[in-house]
């Protein structure tokens, strides 16, 4: 079974992705992105989903931190996000590759 890691402090949110996900995938969630991030590098997930802002990292330093590392720079990350300007993110800086960019 495919594993997916939530990085996000909302239980609510975390439990809503859960809700659509479990069935398909194993779900690894947590609102700690330092316990994440070590999943991650542990598990090496199929992919990431993390909220824009937690408590202790932005969406910026996560992807710093897990595209730093060979092995973790091809595992999908997708921010997941409330953030009613899809620009807002961009603006603070996040770089990506044009053709792995989705927005929707």
């Amino acid at each position: 079974m495919w594993v997916i890691v939530i990085i996000d402090d909302d239980d609510a949110m975390q439990g809503v992705l859960r809700d659509h996900l479990e069935d398909a995938y194993e779900i690894i969630a947590t609102g700690d992105p330092e316990r994440a991030i070590t999943a991650v590098l542990q598990l090496i997930p199929d992919a990431v989903l993390f909220d824009w802002m937690t408590l202790k990292f932005s969406a910026f330093e996560i992807c710093q931190t897990l595209n730093a590392l060979s092995f973790t720079q091809r595992i999908p990350l997708f921010i997941v996000s409330g953030e009613p300007e899809r620009s807002t993110g961009f603006s603070a800086g996040i770089s990506v590759q044009p053709d792995t960019l989705k927005t929707s």
